[in-house]
């Protein structure tokens, strides 16, 4: 699905309501702020889904960063997905993770 320059992938264990309801909840809440191109990876490994985002290289040990994702994390939790647990992967360009942040 593609909203501007902003794509999100999901993969099979989560429906397209799902990615559609992410999708629509980050574009009515501001994420994409910026002109650049956000893509990111909506899946789920049993209850827990995994959110991944491609990021700049280092931004994984900026402690400003970690602290959005966490609050990011427990936003989409409440908001989206009715509780169930939000892991955020910060990945590199070839969506390998990085950091796995998840809500404290």
């Amino acid at each position: 699905m593609q909203v501007g320059l902003h794509k999100t992938y999901y993969a099979a264990s989560v429906s397209h309501d799902e990615a559609v309801a992410l999708l629509n909840y980050l574009t009515q809440e501001g994420f994409f702020v910026s002109d650049g191109e956000v893509n990111m990876h909506l899946g789920k490994n049993g209850s827990t889904y995994e959110l991944r985002f491609i990021i700049k290289t280092g931004l994984e040990n900026d402690p400003e960063t970690v602290t959005q994702m966490q609050q990011l994390g427990a936003l989409l939790s409440a908001d989206v997905f009715g509780g169930s647990l939000v892991d955020i992967h910060l990945c590199d360009q070839d969506l390998k993770t990085l950091r796995v942040v998840v809500i404290p």
